[in-house]
């Protein structure tokens, strides 16, 4: 059946959810279901669809058997067209019981809608169960850990989660966890077709429960398809990625060249030449941070300078030139109010009541902290770091005293380092490949990096950091041949050691890996 012809849950439960098609749960069922005799969970059934999967699947292995099958969801108007049972999974007596087979789509609900009550529930059992539980996990995490624990040994589990398990933070005591307790878990891309209207990516996650440390494997989406389960390949977790698993997306030779040119390189961490730190939170931007213009009645004392988008980042090289066309900018956000206390200037304090007024005061970051409107952490940084990019990452040297919102990382040098020859040998076809894998994809193709990540990034030692080119690289990147740029780049710190032969497999990789997250149609495929 069409999942436009099935009913969906609450819309209130259902943000960030993506309605898996019958067919797929239907071949996700056949790989998961093997006996007749197989008890089968899905832990948040909605619309049905794993449901009728399974009893299809069940009664074509004997079409006499009673199809032992279970289904929790928190929507009671669902429930009562689909026999589930009522409840908020959670809360459900789920440690006590045991399933040889888990299917399911678990809803994506982030850390700031997820409800208090029910993440407090998820939070404990998974702590029982020895996963430690993040602040900032989405819904899925406690789902995805909790049904693998419920899982009999032997027994298999079919998700459909995104593409965020390989990469963010808060999933890696789930992914560690998995390989150490569970057993052998395989992702499979999904094809470019199967959810077309999707927010995020997402994968088919396979689980095989079993005694002692499993493996991490990966299969294509065709073989999963038409049932290779065989044709499955193993791809161990790699050192370098910090515990991420964003290599399992990679080609397997693409993979292996990556980890032979990794390791013949043997770079140093980014944080050897400097840390990457976030930007200022403010609470409330568009109350703290405007264009000059509307900021131009207060006195400048009271005002830092500020870059909030890449976009006014147009180099590799921010000079007091491109501040002042900042500036010049009304459309522009490039001032932060600064206050540590009251002031008798009567323009700042009716600008403090018009806040109060509007509730900014009120707002999370703002009632936690004394006064509301002191923005903390403001300081200026060497060089700024782009938390999201497109075509590829940058590094950005700031010659004036601005700082940076959250959006972009502000960079700070250790003692004695050449941050112009830094940011002159950061464009490198290596180091933005190890930046695609250590990263992760956001909506719309977008690249994001956090600090955490940028500063495992690998970089190129100081015998291959030169400044030299640095002009004409900053050129380059005002006229957005970024192609040329990162060209120009790899010829001074990559093609000596590498030879034209390995930098032109090298390039081609992290085109291939930038190209998939971006969506890019001419890429060769990947699933």
């Amino acid at each position: 059946m069409d999942t436009s012809q099935r009913f969906y849950r609450s819309e209130e439960i259902n943000r960030g959810s993506v309605y898996t098609p019958y067919n797929l749960a239907r071949a996700m069922s056949s790989w998961a279901i093997r006996s007749e005799s197989d008890s089968v969970l899905d832990p948040s059934s909605g619309d049905g669809v794993f449901l009728d999967a399974a009893t299809e699947r069940l009664l074509s292995l004997n079409p006499n058997c009673a199809p032992d099958i279970t289904g929790v969801d928190i929507d009671g108007d669902v429930t009562k067209k689909t026999g589930a049972i009522h409840s908020d999974f959670f809360a459900w007596d789920s440690l006590s019981k045991e399933f040889s087979v888990i299917l399911g789509n678990p809803p994506y609900i982030r850390s700031h809608i997820f409800p208090k009550e029910s993440k407090q529930l998820a939070n404990d059992l998974m702590k029982q169960i020895g996963v430690e539980p993040k602040s900032m996990m989405s819904s899925w995490v406690p789902f995805t850990a909790i049904c693998a624990h419920m899982l009999q040994e032997g027994g298999r589990m079919a998700f459909v989660l995104p593409e965020e398990l390989l990469t963010v933070q808060y999933s890696g005591p789930l992914r560690e966890w998995l390989l150490a307790s569970i057993g052998d878990v395989t992702i499979c891309p999904t094809g470019a077709n199967v959810f077309t209207d999707a927010q995020v990516k997402p994968l088919i996650v396979l689980i095989e429960k079993k005694r002692g440390a499993g493996k991490l494997r990966r299969i294509s989406w065709e073989d999963f398809n038409e049932g290779k389960y065989s044709h499955s390949i193993e791809s161990p977790a790699l050192q370098c990625l910090n515990g991420k698993w964003t290599h399992v997306l990679m080609q397997p030779e693409d993979l292996l060249i990556l980890s032979e040119i990794n390791e013949e390189l043997g770079w140093p961490a980014f944080s050897h030449y400097g840390r990457a730190c976030v930007g200022v939170v403010s609470g409330n931007k568009s109350f703290f941070i405007r264009s000059a213009t509307d900021f131009k009645d207060i006195p400048n004392r009271y005002l830092t300078d500020i870059v909030c988008n890449a976009v006014d980042l147009p180099g590799v090289i921010f000079t007091a030139s491109d501040l002042d066309e900042l500036h010049g900018n009304s459309k522009r956000p490039s001032k932060l109010l600064t206050l540590e206390q009251k002031t008798n200037s009567k323009r700042v304090q009716k600008l403090i009541e018009e806040g109060e007024s509007q509730e900014v005061h009120l707002g999370y970051k703002c009632r936690n902290r004394e006064p509301w409107f002191s923005v903390p952490s403001i300081y200026g940084c060497d060089a700024f770091m782009l938390r999201q990019s497109g075509e590829a990452t940058r590094l950005i040297l700031n010659r004036t005293d601005m700082t940076s919102n959250s959006t972009i990382h502000r960079v700070i040098w250790n003692d004695g380092v050449d941050g112009d020859a830094i940011v002159a040998s950061f464009m490198n076809s290596f180091t933005l490949l190890m930046s695609e894998v250590l990263g992760r994809p956001y909506g719309g193709g977008v690249l994001t990096i956090v600090p955490g990540d940028a500063n495992v990034i690998p970089f190129p030692p100081e015998k291959l950091l030169t400044s030299s080119h640095i002009v004409q690289l900053d050129k380059l990147i005002r006229n957005k041949d970024t192609q040329k740029a990162i060209e120009l780049v790899d010829s001074c710190v990559l093609l000596e050691t590498l030879g034209p032969e390995r930098l032109a497999l090298l390039q081609s990789i992290r085109k291939r890996v930038a190209d998939r997250r971006m969506g890019h149609k001419n890429q060769r495929t990947d699933s």
